[in-house]
């Protein structure tokens, strides 16, 4: 906000004698304004709502009867992977020690900015800018993006985002939320095999390995060093 609050002083010629510096507008904003950001309720499904949202604007009985079937339909997929989960619980429980079943809920796992080497120089302005930030809260990755540009003025990071979307070997759209079936193959270093549903029959591939890089990895890893490394006697 402060910086947008900047480049509009900026765009309508105000002094920068006059122009509050940042811990100052943070100050009168968290301060004498009464203004908050609300914490993100718990998450719905977005497909449902959306399905819920376009029945409730359908234009005609037409459109609505169409968007009931596609809905119905999500709403049996849905209830067909609880049945799996349910019955993978059920063959944990029975062969206890020969099989483990691991949920792994990533709807609230926050994505956090990432360096080459995450215990350089930059990580430490990164993380000390955070903390000296009054009232700033991560919510999302957009707002690491916020920190790791204002935390370094004389020389500013250069924030590039991660790649989101990615097109399979027919050209179509890979999204890893829609995907209910996932396998990999040791001899296929780079691919990932899927399903976007438990009626598909052929399964789906995707090459991950960006254009130019290496695709194999060596049939051997030599040793860094001969005996082991020393620890201080203070360690």
């Amino acid at each position: 906000m402060y910086r947008l609050y900047k480049t509009e002083c900026e765009g309508n010629n105000v002094d920068k004698t006059h122009i509050a510096k940042e811990w100052l507008y943070a100050d009168i904003f968290n301060k004498e304004f009464n203004l908050s950001f609300k914490i993100p309720d718990n998450d719905t499904y977005d497909a449902c709502d959306s399905f819920l949202i376009k029945l409730r604007e359908a234009h005609n009985t037409f459109e609505k009867e169409a968007l009931q079937h596609e809905y119905d339909d999500h709403l049996q997929e849905t209830s067909r992977r609880y049945n799996l989960k349910k019955e993978d619980k059920q063959k944990t429980i029975k062969e206890k020690r020969k099989k483990i079943m691991i949920c792994i809920d990533l709807q609230k796992c926050l994505p956090t900015l990432v360096l080459a080497n995450p215990v350089d120089a930059c990580h430490s302005l990164i993380e000390g800018k955070k903390k000296r930030t009054a009232g700033f809260m991560i919510m999302t990755s957009w707002d690491w993006q916020q920190i790791g540009r204002i935390c370094c003025i004389s020389n500013p990071f250069q924030i590039i985002n991660m790649e989101t979307k990615k097109t399979d070997d027919f050209g179509n759209n890979f999204g890893i939320s829609e995907i209910v079936h996932l396998k990999e193959e040791a001899e296929n270093y780079g691919a990932l095999y899927y399903k976007t549903s438990f009626d598909q029959k052929d399964i789906t591939s995707i090459n991950l390995i960006r254009s130019g890089r290496r695709d194999t990895f060596p049939e051997e890893i030599p040793n860094l060093r001969s005996g082991a490394n020393a620890i201080s006697t203070r360690k």
